[in-house]
């Protein structure tokens, strides 16, 4: 959305709607990636292959988005490549863990799972722009951009190789997982030793009566 007027080396000038046309592949794609994993699992591929594969496209996808940014098309298909790495891996990361948690613990690990997921999603921008802040923003007077912050190409650079070095982590991540693993157990509390006896029933007092 940043004009090209301003000299800045990247930018369309689209318009929200046209920005939400970059969005598209992402969106579908990762529904895509979430379809593949339910197939592929079901027809017994490892999960943790999947999630692998899908590390990998993160990179790739990442990469390529900060290396060749300054056409529509690329960055479409940018797009798609770093979606359907999302998807996988997104759909990949329930299944390895309903393989390793009992069904009794399987809600708490699966809220788990969610949160840590939302908690990446939450830092990486954080991270991103804390580097762009730092050392990538564009001395143009707050006047010709309506008091908006903008940033110089290597900004924008640097953030999508920080999205491409999140993906390197979750790939590192993925090769500590091992190919086989057993489930772990539920605690259960141990039952106790020897014979179980009954509470002693208090004994009713005894009341003397005497008559003439």
């Amino acid at each position: 959305m940043t004009p090209s007027e301003l000299g800045l080396g990247y930018g369309f000038g689209v318009d929200a709607e046209g920005f939400a046309i970059f969005q598209v592949p992402i969106g579908a794609l990762t529904m895509v990636g979430g379809i593949v994993v339910g197939m592929l699992c079901g027809r017994g591929v490892a999960a943790r292959t999947l999630l692998l594969n899908g590390s990998a496209l993160l990179i790739v996808g990442g990469t390529l988005t900060a290396l060749a940014n300054d056409d529509k098309g690329l960055l479409l298909l940018w797009g798609a490549v770093f979606g359907l790495g999302t998807g996988l891996g997104y759909a990949a990361i329930p299944n390895l863990v309903i393989k390793a948690a009992p069904p009794e613990l399987q809600a708490s690990t699966a809220s788990m799972t969610g949160v840590s997921q939302s908690l990446v999603a939450s830092i990486t921008p954080v991270i991103a722009y804390t580097v762009m802040n730092n050392s990538f923003m564009a001395p143009i007077d707050p006047q010709l951009t309506g008091g908006a912050v903008v940033y110089t190409e290597g900004g924008y650079v640097a953030a999508f190789f920080v999205a491409a070095g999140a993906g390197l982590l979750a790939l590192v991540m993925a090769l500590g997982i091992p190919r086989r693993f057993t489930r772990f157990a539920a605690y259960r509390a141990r039952p106790p030793r020897g014979p179980i006896r009954s509470p002693s029933r208090p004994r009713a007092d005894r009341h003397v009566t005497t008559g003439r």
